[in-house]
């Protein structure tokens, strides 16, 4: 028997799928279809569900399973540490913890999560968080077109699911494409983190695809129609008004190239700093895919912009955009079901039930004929779950005075109650604090976080003075080498707050070390 399944990757300005199908035990993929958008299409405020539903109904997509992929960037991440290992306990403990993990109303965020067992009899949940509303009108959309949501799944556990994992090794699965960037840690064949980084690649090679060569013979019939009767003066005017918008183009051109440049070099910077801050080691694996991939190269110690990138961007066609570029072939795995997932459709038997009267009536029969039955076994069964409900209730109540109470175990319920009201009261005045602490201007600590994270570069470091003022930036002390403070300067220099500032550095050399001091004068006339 031969059953049809769709994947789909539902990103603004990138609606793309294909179709697949299983006879027997063989999946294969049958066909593929994308689908960008044009603004002739939509309105201008149109949204990603106006896109999927647009791309729905041009390729008439009905009545199938089907695995929605949705980018990175459209989901949170947590991770929470738990001292025991009874699955269905830290389950029931989730729910509560999930109220102190995310900011905001936690009713408007759906959660899944992926519970792991560790040594030393502890575990660990990684939670993965979306918006509610997002995957209510995902909802909608595929209702109006009578299709099944098997799964809803990111993107960066798809492109884990499709790369080949390695035993006892730390792996890093990079992803550059043109709908988004990002890069997921995975360590002895699980995924431990996702980081996603913003580029506006895809933007800057829209702007210069469009900015096409002047069409002479065009113009020079546009020329041609002027209130004019001498053909030398028409000719010479089309030819300066081509060579004007010819010039024109060329600096755009140049332009959004440099543009181009900088974001790749950038991007390099932000991959190199999330190589130094997640526990890099030589040994690990280093990955690279995407559309983009090819403008980025690793070179064991840290990533660089390839030779030629912008030529092998401006060469891409656009209809290989997107994630499932990568996934045609490993997306064979999704056939099965995703163990972590943001949503899963009722199975097609309640379906036909729910959409189908007829389906309705003749069960409705059946049970008609099995009422005086099910009576009775409905209230054994009632007065089972009942007792076992008692029980269970029990059990957490205890458990939950265990963790929350570890020292006084021996308390009775109320005396347990009464302790518990005791820290809900210190926890409450924390937590005011917190909020008070909040509404302060605290610009000085994330400048000493910047500092901090520059001075871990360098080797024996010391500062003895350091003086931040809307006027100037002034920083004395002592390093162990020249070296130390040309690193030091570097570090400096890359900061948003010091870029296009002039900087005066002094340094004196000792038996101790070399004495230094940085200045930096903050010229308000200058960007």
């Amino acid at each position: 028997m031969e059953h049809t399944q769709y994947i789909l990757f539902v990103s603004q300005g990138c609606i793309e799928g294909f179709k697949m199908k299983k006879k027997s035990t063989m999946p294969s993929i049958s066909s593929e279809h994308s689908s960008f958008p044009e603004a002739a299409d939509l309105p201008k405020d149109a949204t990603v569900f106006d896109e999927l539903d647009l791309f729905l109904e041009t390729h008439h997509w009905r009545k199938a399973h089907t695995v929605v992929i949705v980018p990175t960037e459209e989901v949170s991440f947590r991770t929470l540490n738990f001292p025991f290992q009874d699955r269905k306990k830290i389950q029931q403990v989730l729910k509560f913890e999930v109220q102190n993990e995310v900011m905001g109303d936690a009713e408007n965020l759906h959660y899944t999560y992926d519970i792991r067992m560790l040594p030393e009899n502890k575990a660990q949940a990684h939670l993965y968080f979306i918006d509610q509303p997002y995957l209510d009108q995902l909802r909608e959309v595929f209702d109006r077109y009578d299709i099944f949501l098997k799964d809803v799944v990111f993107a960066g556990h798809a492109l884990f699911k499709m790369l080949p994992l390695f035993d006892n090794s730390r792996q890093y699965q990079v992803y550059v494409g043109a709908d988004e960037t990002f890069v997921n840690v995975v360590e002895n064949r699980q995924l431990q983190t996702v980081k996603f980084f913003p580029t506006y690649l895809k933007s800057y090679l829209k702007e210069l695809a469009s900015l096409n060569p002047v069409d002479v013979e065009t113009l020079s019939k546009a020329v041609g129609k002027a209130d004019s009767d001498d053909p030398q003066l028409q000719y010479s005017i089309s030819q300066k008004t081509v060579a004007i918008l010819e010039e024109l183009r060329i600096g755009l051109e140049q332009k959004f190239t440099k543009l181009i440049e900088e974001e790749i070099q950038r991007l390099c910077r932000q991959l190199n700093l999330f190589l130094r801050t997640s526990v890099w080691n030589e040994d690990a694996e280093v990955s690279i895919s995407g559309i983009f991939s090819s403008i980025v190269i690793f070179n064991g110690k840290k990533f660089e912009p390839a030779p030629g990138a912008v030529t092998e961007l401006v060469g891409l066609r656009e209809e290989q955009w997107g994630i499932l570029r990568e996934l045609k072939h490993g997306g064979l795995h999704y056939l099965e079901k995703s163990e972590i997932t943001f949503y899963s459709e009722k199975t097609s038997f309640g379906r036909f039930l729910l959409r189908k009267y007829y389906g309705v009536a003749v069960i409705g029969i059946i049970l008609l004929l099995l009422t005086p039955a099910g009576w009775m076994g409905r209230f054994l069964l009632e007065q089972q779950r009942v007792q076992q409900m008692i029980e269970r209730t029990d059990r957490l109540i205890e458990a939950k005075i265990q963790q929350l109470l570890p020292q006084e175990t021996e308390l009775s319920i109320q005396a347990a109650m009464v302790r518990l009201e005791e820290k809900i009261e210190k926890k409450q005045q924390l937590i005011e604090n917190g909020k008070q602490f909040q509404k302060r201007d605290y610009k000085n600590l994330e400048m000493l976080s910047k500092l901090s994270q520059v001075m871990k570069q360098s080797a024996v470091f010391r500062v003895d003075r350091l003086e931040w003022s809307k006027d100037q930036f002034l920083m004395n002390g002592q390093v162990d080498s020249y070296d130390s403070l040309e690193l030091l300067r570097t570090g400096l220099e890359e900061l948003e707050e010091f870029k296009n500032h002039e900087f005066l550095i002094n340094n004196t050399k000792t038996k101790e070390g070399i004495i230094y001091r940085i200045s930096v004068r903050f010229d308000q006339t200058r960007s």
